[in-house]
């Protein structure tokens, strides 16, 4: 009885902070595990955040109705798309060879230049953000986002 009582008190002490390690959300925004086909180039560099407060998440509540409907990225520009809690839904739309992907903490979705795509929040605690990134001495100019 006490040898079980020990495995299950070694099991929380172990399990316990990976699990908090995992919720938080230095980990999500620092995760790169990328689940879609297109990446970004390696030398591509964030220039825009979007909420543009450092840390900040869109929710249900407050994302932006754009990013829920049809839209996409500015000639030049990567749309890296974060989900910070809950799931998120990444929909690709015309001319693409990527599938719908659903993305969960410390997961990513990149969207190429000039992608249409739109999300869709799966749950009621879902959190994202999207980081906007190009090539060095590029200047995002034209429609779209970004």
């Amino acid at each position: 009885m006490i040898l079980i009582l020990y495995i299950i008190c070694c099991a929380i002490l172990f399990a316990l902070p990976l699990f908090l390690f995992y919720r938080t959300k230095w980990f999500s925004r620092t995760a790169s595990v990328c689940v879609t086909v297109a990446k970004l180039p390696t030398e591509a560099v964030r220039y825009k955040t979007v909420p543009v407060d450092e840390g900040s998440s869109f929710s249900k509540e407050t994302i932006p109705k754009s990013l829920l409907n049809k839209h996409n990225t500015k000639a030049g520009v990567w749309g890296k798309v974060v989900c910070d809690r809950g799931l998120l839904k990444l929909l690709f739309l015309e001319n693409t060879t990527e599938d719908d992907v659903v993305l969960k903490p410390g997961f990513y979705g990149v969207v190429l230049p000039r992608q249409y795509h739109f999300v869709e929040m799966l749950t009621d605690d879902t959190l994202m953000h999207v980081e906007f990134h190009c090539l060095p001495g590029h200047k995002p100019s034209g429609g779209g986002l970004g």
